[in-house]
């Protein structure tokens, strides 16, 4: 996925360059310290979210009081009050929510004013200083912004055997509300495994059962199963996130149910999706299973003995190249849906396209205005920002005209 980085960045409270206008990174490009807390022992909270450009050219937030809303729960139930927070140098200064709200608006209007699919990574996270215990360390934040085209590309998942922990599993806390680093090391781990199996094109996502054998989500999506005009998603119990996106299906009207099932149900449905905030709806339509890890599935009355007897009869040769897990494999692919489960899902993603792009005014209440002016704090934090990098401010900035058109860095 090419990824299109904004040359701004939001650190404690204060406007920095990532790179000039060349796109050279700059060396004070440093938003976390090497002995950074959260980093070493997997405390950083985080929200991604999707700016989304509609007809009129405005550009909108979706649900952004709900990403908002999850992050300060975060915050409090891991003791970091954003009171505590490094802003603009002073420890004894207060951060509010809508501090973090505006910060994140004008770094969209600064790095891309006028675009689409713009996503914004907002993350709260302890401070310098190695030692597990996070009392008396300080509380930092940054925000940052980058354009993402379509998140995923392909359309079959690999059923990985890397265990997702649920709120049932013994001897783990897993809180379904908390967006935290920690929870995505499984999940990092299953992605890498999934993406480094030699089919071509490899799977787009792997999928983590929980260690009851039922189905919990992908890497950074939650799932969907269909069938008819039933809808149903995973329990919040199973391991899963409580997205964003999920819950807007989950409120669409439509007749969708919360319950644990396992992948028998999922494979036999008439259709399966996922959600997220980067990923918006995606049809999936085949699942790869290692026919080792699939036999003990049936052995286990986890996976129909038919359905696993038809995959039997064409077995796949392929690699795992992820150092981790690297072994030469036997895959056995199930295919998934039906037209009718096709048809409705594209239904499904139309109508939620339609209203994070503010088609549906029904849901406008759902969606955030980003303004293009820029606040006060940001016109005063724009020629900081050069000078703090030992760059000249560019003459639009010592002319007081604020926002140009700017070469921006591009990577993979």
């Amino acid at each position: 996925m090419e990824v299109e980085k904004g040359q701004y960045y939001v650190h404690n409270g204060e406007l920095w360059l990532r790179h000039d206008d060349s796109g050279n990174l700059l060396p004070t490009y440093n938003a976390f310290t090497p002995d950074n807390k959260s980093a070493h022992y997997g405390t950083l909270l985080f929200e991604g979210e999707r700016v989304n450009l509609d007809a009129n050219g405005k550009a909108h937030l979706f649900r952004e009081e709900e990403h908002r809303a999850r992050l300060g729960h975060g915050v409090e139930l891991l003791d970091m009050g954003i009171k505590e927070a490094v802003v603009y140098g002073k420890e004894d200064a207060i951060l509010t929510m809508d501090d973090f709200l505006q910060q994140a608006k004008d770094l969209v209007s600064l790095n891309f004013p006028n675009r689409d699919k713009v996503y914004v990574r907002r993350a709260v996270g302890r401070g310098a200083g190695l030692g597990v215990n996070p009392q008396g360390s300080t509380v930092e934040y940054m925000i940052m912004t980058e354009i993402w085209p379509e998140y995923l590309s392909g359309d079959a998942m690999f059923i990985s055997s890397i265990v997702r922990p649920s709120a049932q599993s013994p001897l783990v806390v897993f809180d379904p509300h908390l967006k935290l680093s920690a929870h995505y090391g499984y999940a990092s781990m299953a992605k890498y495994e999934a993406q480094s199996i030699n089919t071509s094109p490899p799977p787009v996502e792997p999928l983590m059962l929980n260690a009851y054998g039922n189905v919990a989500e992908a890497s950074g999506a939650n799932i969907f199963v269909l069938y008819g005009s039933r809808i149903s998603t995973p329990k919040l119990s199973d391991g899963v996130l409580d997205g964003i996106t999920r819950r807007t299906i989950l409120e669409s009207g439509t007749e969708a149910h919360e319950f644990s099932f396992g992948l028998d149900y999922l494979l036999k449905s008439d259709g399966v999706f996922l959600t997220g905030s980067a990923t918006n709806v995606k049809p999936i339509r085949a699942f790869y299973i290692e026919k080792s890890f699939a036999e003990a599935l049936e052995a286990m009355q986890m996976l129909d003995k038919n359905l696993l007897e038809k995959a039997r009869k064409n077995p796949i040769a392929a690699k795992v190249g992820y150092k981790f897990s690297k072994r030469d494999i036997t895959l056995l692919k199930f295919q998934a849906g039906t037209e009718a489960g096709e048809r409705k899902i594209a239904e499904i993603a139309e109508w939620y396209m339609g209203v994070i792009y503010n088609r549906n005014p029904k849901f406008s209440n759902w969606l955030t205005l980003v303004e293009p002016t820029l606040s006060r704090w940001a016109k005063e934090q724009m020629k900081n920002a050069w000078e703090k990098a030992g760059l000249k401010p560019p003459a639009h900035l010592l002319n007081g005209q604020g926002m140009k058109k700017r070469v921006l860095h591009r990577s993979r």
